[in-house]
């Protein structure tokens, strides 16, 4: 009767052993797929931020040009006007009786 009843007794815990470990793989298994699926919303996250980016780059680069043709337009203009100054002057300066 004693082996008989160590028998039962390992058949029981190996069974108990075995709903634990089938237990674990299961949560393993809820976990792995929770995973992926945040894998999933942080990658179309991480894409829809890398849209962003692109766009507010691409914003700032048209920004950027647009400033250096104003910057271009406004040192002609001071150019334009920086000789206009120096005709006035020239032109001041020989009707000058100083100029004589």
């Amino acid at each position: 009767l004693v082996p008989c009843c160590v028998d039962q007794a390992l058949v029981q815990a190996m069974a108990q052993e075995q709903a634990r470990r089938e237990s674990w793989v299961a949560r393993l298994e809820l976990l792995r797929d929770s995973l992926a699926g945040r894998e999933a919303a942080w990658g179309e996250e991480r894409r829809a931020l890398l849209e962003k980016l692109r766009e507010g780059d691409a914003e700032l680069r048209a920004a950027h040009a647009e400033f250096n043709v104003e910057r271009e337009v406004m040192r002609r203009r001071i150019d334009d006007l920086q000789e206009q100054l120096d005709v006035a002057n020239a032109r001041v300066l020989a009707s000058s009786p100083l100029g004589d």
